[in-house]
């Protein structure tokens, strides 16, 4: 990990900031005095990934699945992990219509991401490209409509879903 500190928080110039490697990062900037408080400003990626959690839309659709299918979406793994006991996650960004599409698709792949499309495609259809069958099916229907396929590219975006922008 690199990260860079700058001696003055108001200027972000390159001459008044310096590299710290992680062991500076972990001693709060100072090798070889401990941070006492290190431990405690990381977050465990270890949480329970078991039952449900409730998945709310902009217009106030809810949407219950697994906390296993929902992991795709580095959006909603960051709010489970930042707070553990969270049944229902808003998701402002995104209308019910797209979020259930985008629901499908975690479903489907249960927490797994797909592998990488190669590009350049070597096909408009997609049944041609991907290797899981559903996947082609998937994106094929939702092609059909411009605004539809447009609406769940930026919801991807917004959700952190890799697997639907590549």
């Amino acid at each position: 990990m690199i990260l860079l500190k700058c001696l003055d928080s108001r200027t972000l110039y390159a001459s008044n900031c310096k590299i710290m490697s992680d062991l500076e990062i972990k001693t709060n900037g100072a090798i070889g005095e401990p941070n006492e408080n290190a431990d405690e400003n990381v977050q465990s990626l270890d949480f329970d990934d078991s039952g449900s959690t409730t998945l709310k839309s902009s217009d106030e659709f809810r949407f219950t699945l697994e906390k296993k299918s929902l992991m795709i979406s580095k959006l909603v793994m960051q709010a489970l992990e930042n707070d553990a006991n969270a049944t229902e996650v808003p998701i402002p960004g995104v209308k019910g219509a797209i979020l259930e599409l985008i629901i499908r698709y975690m479903t489907h792949h249960q927490g797994v991401e797909p592998p990488i499309i190669e590009k350049p495609l070597r096909s408009k259809l997609m049944k041609d490209v991907c290797k899981d069958k559903w996947d082609a099916d998937f994106i094929d229907e939702i092609g059909n409509n411009r605004q539809k396929l447009y609406d769940l590219i930026l919801a991807a975006n917004y959700m952190d879903v890799k697997g639907l922008l590549h």
